[in-house]
């Protein structure tokens, strides 16, 4: 185990990724020990060779259909017309183009780079600060990683070998309070700031703008409606989204063309290399660690606190919090939440509600420093330094921890929807 961990440690302090460190410290473990070379082509491989695995290409390449077709720009006018009005208008439409546009993306970054996008430039042509435009565009992007389909969810779904069917159930609920959560803290933002208030518009213009999107607001439904269903599984609701997504694009907006197609099959290519790495990384790392017997050493240590649920997650999720300060989430989801599973799960704690509590708090540290990726990306989008960025998203902070509190020790938030779905007990 020393030899595992010095050397993921020294390789990181050297600057390299983490997930070279975890794939360095395993050869160099394997190759010490003995173990046959055949071993390490094998778990590498048979990491990747998963069926649910599939599901996260597919949504990443629905993702960016949906984003290059223009339905980030109708869901986006849509939402402005709906509750614009409100003051602090365009921060409450960030957070409901957010939440509509998750149940389409599941990821934060796409949520960030498309829809993002869109709404920067509203917020900046309305005349809103523009720390409050990144505070409030990085604090809603944490709904896409929530709401249904999730990458991380189904990273945590593959490496834990739980129900993909009922965490994405579970995620509904608690992310639409998160939205709601935002909302609030918008309009008392906005109401101390002093925010502009907008005129509503008139109910054609609503209507005609309802209708435009409506195409794109029925993928949602049609893709968790679907699952929830049992009309088709997570990965064949990915196959299906991205049909349908090209459908809207080619055949319903036509926005782009099949000459556009290998582009945009080819912009995937790089996320989903990436995402492959540190996912084939992180399982023979984990491998290891469960030959060096980690996760037993990490039950014995955390045995004194088992008897309390209450307790265990006290001091779980501020680890988490801390965690995404510095390491990104793909890991936590593939090797640090799976080795804590036979811990929580004895302490009486639902490992599916233990999933969506590893998922928000390490959006959460998206947007903290000195790693937030989501700082960055905002950083470029809003023409702000980073230290502006950092600070933009505090007013927003207080609030995704007090829901996360929340969520973590009410477990019937995220519960209720897969008990009454009969996906857990």
């Amino acid at each position: 185990m020393t030899l595992v961990l010095g050397t993921f440690l020294v390789v990181i302090l050297l600057g390299a990724p983490i997930a070279v460190g975890m794939l360095t410290a395993s050869v160099a473990y394997i190759l010490i020990e003995g173990v046959p070379l055949a071993i390490l082509t094998q778990r590498l491989t048979q990491s990747l060779n998963s069926f649910p695995l599939l599901a996260i290409p597919l949504f990443l390449l629905a993702g960016r259909i949906l984003n290059e077709a223009g339905i980030t720009e109708r869901i986006f006018r849509f939402a402005n017309n709906l509750v614009g009005s409100l003051r602090g208008g365009l921060g409450h439409v960030n957070v409901l183009a957010s939440m509509i546009f998750a149940g389409m993306s599941g990821v934060a970054v796409a949520d960030i780079g498309g829809l993002g996008q869109v709404e920067v430039r509203a917020m900046n042509r309305a005349g809103y600060p523009r720390r409050f435009t990144a505070g409030i565009t990085a604090a809603s992007a944490i709904i896409g990683p929530v709401i249904p389909p999730s990458i991380p969810l189904i990273l945590y779904s593959v490496a834990g070998e739980t129900s993909m069917l009922a965490l994405f159930a579970a995620g509904i609920i608690p992310g639409i309070l998160i939205a709601v959560v935002l909302m609030i803290s918008v309009y008392v933002y906005a109401r101390v700031k002093d925010l502009p208030v907008e005129t509503p518009v008139a109910p054609k213009e609503l209507a005609t703008s309802f209708f435009a999107a409506l195409p794109a607001l029925f993928a949602p439904v049609l893709l968790i409606g679907g699952m929830l269903s049992g009309i088709f599984s997570p990965t064949e609701a990915a196959a299906v989204t991205v049909l349908y997504a090209l459908i809207l694009a080619l055949v319903f907006y036509r926005d782009i063309g099949i000459r556009d197609l290998p582009r945009l099959f080819l912009d995937v290519v790089p996320m989903v290399a990436n995402l492959s790495f540190i996912i084939a990384s992180g399982m023979l790392f984990a491998w290891v660690l469960v030959i060096e017997q980690v996760p037993l050493t990490i039950v014995e240590f955390m045995t004194g606190f088992t008897g309390s649920s209450w307790l265990l997650l006290t001091i779980i999720v501020p680890a988490f919090l801390v965690i995404g300060l510095f390491v990104e989430a793909s890991i936590v989801f593939i090797v640090v939440a799976p080795m804590l599973l036979p811990t929580v799960t004895a302490a009486g704690i639902d490992e599916i509600h233990f999933g969506i509590i590893t998922v928000i708090a390490m959006g959460i540290g998206m947007f903290t420093p000195p790693m937030g990726i989501a700082l960055f990306m905002l950083k470029d989008l809003c023409g702000i330094t980073f230290n502006e960025a950092a600070k933009s998203v505090l007013p927003f902070l207080a609030a995704l921890l007090m829901i996360l509190a929340v969520i973590t020790y009410v477990p019937d938030i995220s519960l209720f929807l897969p008990r009454q779905l009969g996906l857990t007990h």
